[in-house]
């Protein structure tokens, strides 16, 4: 799995990458996102905080979101404007603003949407790339950032589970 948090403090000097550790409750969220691939097909494979590899406990600022290769990754907000797209090894990443938030997307092979253009909840804005250490599936990683400090994006993620809009808060 690429780690993409020395590509964004290289090229996004504006973006302070402080932990925090936010105490949220669930009614006092400005906003919720919904999963940005198909939450029937996916998961959360690697959450935010603290995790240990086979040798080495580190920091995740991000969440993984595995899913179906070649899947589409959508717009999870309702608004937002697509603020930045970097190249990152052969794949990209997608930065939307949202007020005082930052959504950031990566590991897209490909983008469908510009710099500046304003989207709704569902835009597609991409194409998943394949998870490099399993060929079956696909992954995207998710990071939200407020106020210019990193935040756990897991608080403000929901899933639709079906049809009929039955949702789940997840923590």
């Amino acid at each position: 799995m690429k780690v993409i948090h020395t590509t964004l403090l290289l090229l996004c000097t504006y973006i302070s990458i402080a932990q925090t550790k936010p105490m949220v409750l669930a009614n006092t969220l400005e906003f919720v996102m919904e999963y940005p691939v198909n939450p029937i097909t996916s998961y959360i494979s690697t959450h935010f905080g603290y995790a240990k590899n086979s040798t080495t406990y580190y920091n995740n600022e991000s969440t993984t979101i595995s899913t179906a290769k070649n899947s589409k990754v959508y717009c999870n907000v309702d608004t937002a404007t697509v603020t930045s797209i970097l190249n990152d090894e052969g794949t990209s990443i997608i930065f939307l603003r949202k007020h005082n938030y930052i959504i950031v997307l990566a590991n897209l092979k490909n983008t469908k949407v510009a710099i500046g253009q304003c989207i709704t909840m569902g835009t597609t804005i991409g194409d998943i790339a394949v998870n490099e250490m399993d060929k079956s599936k696909g992954l995207v990683e998710l990071m939200l950032f407020k106020n210019n400090k990193v935040i756990n994006p897991e608080l403000y993620l929901r899933k639709v589970v079906n049809s009929k809009n039955i949702v789940v808060v997840m923590k």
